[in-house]
């Protein structure tokens, strides 16, 4: 019985020892983590105010002096997270012009998120948080400006936002975040 428990053990050590040395040989690999928050952030940020630019431009009329850009900025608040529809609303009139210029806006903000981000997978993730933390922020303007808060309310306000988003401003987001974040990936 002796012999076969020094064979185990020795069998044992050299297989630490095998396994140290491909501990040390081993490339060790760190993944650089990405910029999430400040991905977010600016996302969002790029986001919102491309949109406004956006809606200043199509719109010539909206904007006379600064009260009317308060105004803009809330109406961009409130509408930025469901363009869906008015992106494909204007494609099946034939506007391409409208529809180009509507859809450069989640393009923007989702592709300087995952320039931000640098990574893939963190660019798809930036881009859906984006685009969940605006459909919140616009849920509070929109409660916010109607002045009264009940569950019909929100409902009605989550339904119209999900209506109109048709979850083109989600993908188109996450799509362009990856695109990004492939581009400034660490090689």
């Amino acid at each position: 019985m002796i012999p076969i428990f020094s064979w185990v053990l020795c069998l044992s050590k050299s297989l630490e020892e095998l396994e140290r040395e491909l501990v040390e040989t081993e490339p060790i690999i760190e993944r650089k983590k990405g910029k999430k928050i400040p991905a977010i952030i600016l996302g969002y940020l790029f986001w919102l105010f491309s949109y406004v630019i956006i809606y200043i431009y199509l719109n010539p009329g909206a904007y006379g002096n600064v009260s009317d850009l308060i105004d803009i900025i809330l109406t961009c608040l409130i509408q930025v997270p469901a363009l869906g529809y008015p992106i494909i609303k204007p494609l099946l009139a034939g506007d391409y012009y409208t529809t180009a210029m509507l859809a450069l806006v989640p393009i923007i903000g989702g592709f300087v998120a995952g320039l931000v981000a640098r990574d893939t997978s963190d660019g798809i993730l930036v881009g859906a948080l984006i685009w969940i933390i605006g459909a919140c922020i616009s849920v509070g303007v929109s409660l916010y400006s109607i002045g009264s808060f009940s569950s019909d309310v929100l409902l009605g306000l989550v339904d119209e936002l999900a209506g109109n988003s048709l979850f083109l401003d989600p993908l188109l987001l996450s799509i362009l975040g990856a695109l990004g974040g492939f581009i400034r990936r660490p090689r």
